[in-house]
This record gives structure tokens, sequence and C-alpha cells, in this order.
């Protein structure tokens, strides 16, 4: 019995390294790279109109000038 025992306690102290490092790994990879990667949300703001609206923009103010 203490055999099995002892043997069953070996084989759960091999499968710990694995797991750690799978841990580890999951850890690095989810959370960190969550808090700390390259993702700058102030680079995606929008700053004003974009080409396509200015030119809209353009448009109207020659045709009210006209008028």
């Amino acid at each position: 019995m203490t055999y099995l025992v002892s043997r069953m306690v070996d084989q759960i102290k091999d499968a710990l390294s694995p797991l750690r490092r799978a841990s580890l790994r999951w850890f690095e990879m989810s959370f960190l790279k969550t808090m700390f990667g390259n993702y700058h949300p102030e680079r995606h703001y929008m700053r004003g109109s974009g080409p396509k609206s200015r030119s809209m923009d353009c448009k109207q103010d020659a045709h009210s000038k006209r008028a």
C-alpha cells in the first residue's frame, strides 16, 4: 500500500512541473500581454472629420458662396 501511495505521489510530482510551466505560459500570454500590450487607444480616437467629409464640406461651402 505504501508503495502505491509513494508511486502516486511521484507521478503527481512529475506532472506538476509541466502544469506549472503551462500555467506560467498562460499567465504571460494572456494577462501580461493584456496589461502591457501594444494597444494604445489614443492612436485610434477620431481627431476630427476625415478627408471624405472635408471634401463634402468644401463642396457645400462653394455652393453656398455661389448662391
